[in-house]
């Protein structure tokens, strides 16, 4: 984990390629912004909804329906 600021904005996290970041004085509900090269979303903290995504795809998820959590065949 890597902590530090994006453009003055504290940044929690990255992984994958991808920053995760808090701004102080945001719009409320509680959430964090993450950021993926031209990619962004904005996530819930209390309840992991996504309520603003443009991130592509990857196997197995959906940002408009969350992780894939069917058991293996």
């Amino acid at each position: 984990m890597v902590a530090g600021t994006a453009g003055g904005v504290p940044k929690i996290c990255v992984f994958y390629g991808i920053d995760i970041t808090m701004y102080y004085d945001d719009h409320p509900p509680p959430h964090f912004h993450a950021k993926y090269g031209e990619y962004q979303a904005q996530v819930a903290i209390a309840t992991g909804e996504v309520s603003m995504a443009i991130f592509p795809d990857a196997p197995g998820y959906s940002s408009k329906s969350g992780p894939s959590c069917a058991a293996p065949n």
